[in-house]
């Protein structure tokens, strides 16, 4: 088949009480950490196969992932091709995958996006004191402009979860992501452990801000649609569903108002049965129950501080 200058970069997404997960593939880097990248496949409109179509192809013969649901994320110019970026949400993270394939976690790559056990050392003395820094050097009005998004973006009052990709962006525009210091070097960039603590962990290409533009639109989704019956399989408890849901938000939820209100929406019903899930307490076993895909979304009342 002619190489049409098109291809897919797949975000494959799991969660549950323990995390969010991401699947990459390693590949050799300078510095002691592997550079990471998604999985991707060529992709040829002329064969009339959407590209969700392509992808599910592409999983039914790599791994024994069921994907639960693609959303297209955006078309990118990168390198001479076209990349077409899709979030595709899994159940099952012990599915089959091959080999020099892994589930990452995704605060390996955004460590300081998770506020569940306050605010992050990585964006409390390592970030936002670069990035004031960095405005603090420009001059006038763009001083003045950055100092603006560094306390929108990254502002204890104003944190808002579903802005992440605005928040590497301003990372990678302050050089504070090492795949800016690589495209402007124009070679390989690596990057140590103790730095990737706080920086997070470099990616092949553009694979970070696709990452980044599939986290954000899962937090937007989170609240608008029926997002996590395509990442939690039934049973389930409130618990355990609470956990993975704040996994996915990166803040922390307010547990009587979440199953108070959760219950009320019609999403889940309660079960004649007792279990676990995700290592958790004995509890009460639930099921979600048929909204449609124009169903409710999550409620996300945030525990305040």
């Amino acid at each position: 088949m002619a190489d049409t200058g098109a291809e897919i970069r797949a975000v494959l997404a799991a969660a549950d009480p323990s995390g969010l997960y991401v699947l990459t593939r390693h590949a050799p880097g300078k510095g002691r950490e592997p550079v990471l990248h998604l999985p991707g496949t060529a992709y040829d409109p002329r064969r009339g196969q959407s590209p969700q179509a392509c992808l599910r192809d592409w999983a039914s013969i790599h791994t024994t992932a069921r994907i639960s649901r693609i959303t297209q994320l955006g078309v990118r110019p990168a390198a001479g091709r076209v990349q077409i970026g899709l979030l595709a949400l899994v159940r099952d993270r012990t599915a089959f995958m091959p080999r020099g394939v892994c589930w990452t976690r995704m605060a390996a790559f955004f460590p300081w996006e998770s506020r569940l056990a306050g605010e992050p050392d990585a964006l409390a003395h390592v970030l936002r004191p670069a990035l004031r820094a960095w405005a603090g050097a420009a001059a006038g009005g763009e001083a003045a402009r950055r100092h603006a998004q560094i306390t929108d973006l990254f502002g204890a009052d104003t944190w808002n979860a579903a802005l992440c990709d605005a928040r590497f962006a301003l990372l990678y525009q302050a050089a504070l992501a090492a795949e800016a210091l690589r495209d402007r070097a124009g070679g390989k960039v690596g990057i140590r452990a103790r730095h990737a603590e706080s920086y997070g962990c470099i990616m092949e290409g553009d694979d970070r801000h696709i990452l980044a533009s599939a986290l954000a639109q899962m937090r937007r989704d989170l609240a608008l649609m029926p997002l996590m019956p395509a990442l939690v399989e039934t049973p389930f408890t409130l618990g355990g569903l609470q956990k993975t849901v704040q996994a996915v938000l990166g803040l922390p939820l307010h547990t009587q108002n979440f199953r108070r209100d959760l219950v009320r929406s019609g999403q889940v019903r309660a079960l004649d049965q007792r279990g676990r899930t995700g290592g958790g307490r004995l509890a009460r076993l639930w099921q979600w129950c048929d909204t449609g895909a124009a169903g409710p979304g999550m409620p996300l009342p945030l525990k305040r501080p």
